[in-house]
């Protein structure tokens, strides 16, 4: 989400879809966590790093 105008906008895709996931941000990094991909629970760690 752009913090001056409030839209979000899709930055990047990931490597797999994911729901339930946990979500943890860490020295300028965003983690996603597990979650279930509509078949079975992931046990993966998937990182964004904005720069």
């Amino acid at each position: 989400m752009h913090s001056r105008t409030g839209e979000w906008r899709c930055v990047a895709a990931m490597s797999k879809r994911r729901c339930g996931v946990g979500v943890a941000a860490l020295n300028h990094l965003l983690y996603a966590v597990g979650g279930h991909d509509g078949q079975s629970y992931l046990n993966s760690i998937e990182r964004y790093d904005p720069a």
